[in-house]
């Protein structure tokens, strides 16, 4: 990615998460999650965050911030026996999914939420042909036709060539873009993005994020990015949440964010970043008590 992260001009915002456009709403949210035989760690503190329908929303924070952990909170993937504890509120079309039964949080996978991972060679069945995997997201199931539309869409030039292959005869880019045709295939009104493009190089990564973009846009999908480089986040997202150590410290419109950011610990992060037009080569650290302050 260009390490560049402001863009050049206020994105044009299609929603605002808020009234009659509001998709999901999270208020509160906080997890614990076991840390040792009788200890725990509370992992999300009290976060509040929204995405608005056809709306590109980003959490972006260093590792550890809390991203991945409030991304599958969202979408009901942490284990719900034992002790994790989700707390809080969690509401797809004002409906409240926070203690729902394992069944409910089954029918929001199915129908409102798609998840893209990280690594898709271990979220794809290495036993099963790309094309039926991505056929058993539909219900009923995709006819060939449909499979090789979704394929096409996600970038892959060769839709039925694909669909033949098994996920260890494809490259990462390709997985990943496999990847993004299930989560579409099932026609969800939300996709949660997991640092879908880290594992790939950098020309692969732009490509695949471009796919992810178009492909959103063109179905009126809300996304939901997750990430901690701040160049995806200022590419992708018009709207965006800034965590640190399982809170939240600065929310806004992106380009607000990032050229008149307010808190210290936003304001490092894009300090850290390098830029290609700068000429000092020193690369800027920050101690964590300076956030605090």
């Amino acid at each position: 990615m260009n390490s560049e992260i402001a863009p050049g001009k206020a994105p044009v915002v299609r929603g605002d998460g808020h009234g009659s456009q509001s998709l999901l709403e999270v208020r509160g949210l906080g997890v614990r999650l076991p840390s040792g035989p009788k200890a725990e760690v509370r992992a999300v503190h009290s976060v509040d965050l929204s995405v608005g329908r056809g709306e590109r929303v980003g959490i972006v924070g260093e590792s550890g911030s809390g991203k991945s952990v409030t991304g599958r909170a969202i979408a009901g993937l942490l284990p719900q026996s034992g002790r994790v504890v989700v707390e809080g509120s969690i509401r797809f079309c004002d409906e409240e999914y926070v203690g729902a039964s394992p069944k409910m949080w089954r029918n929001v996978r199915r129908e409102l939420v798609s998840m893209i991972f990280q690594d898709p060679l271990s979220s794809l069945n290495p036993t099963m042909r790309i094309g039926r995997q991505v056929a058993e997201c539909g219900r009923p199931l995709l006819s060939n036709e449909r499979v090789f539309e979704y394929l096409e869409m996600a970038g892959l030039s060769d839709p039925a060539g694909v669909a033949r292959k098994f996920p260890f005869e494809l490259s990462g880019g390709m997985r990943q873009r496999v990847s993004i045709a299930i989560a579409l295939a099932k026609g969800p009104e939300l996709v949660i993005a997991d640092e879908p493009t880290t594992a790939l190089d950098v020309t692969v990564q732009a490509k695949v994020l471009a796919t992810l973009k178009r492909s959103v846009d063109e179905l009126g999908t809300s996304l939901l990015m997750i990430s901690h480089d701040l160049a995806v986040i200022a590419k992708m997202c018009d709207r965006v949440y800034v965590m640190y150590n399982g809170r939240v410290v600065e929310s806004g419109d992106t380009y607000s964010v990032f050229t008149r950011p307010q808190e210290n610990y936003t304001q490092s992060l894009l300090k850290s970043v390098r830029s290609l037009s700068s000429a000092d080569d020193a690369l800027f650290s920050f101690e964590k008590d300076e956030t605090r302050k």
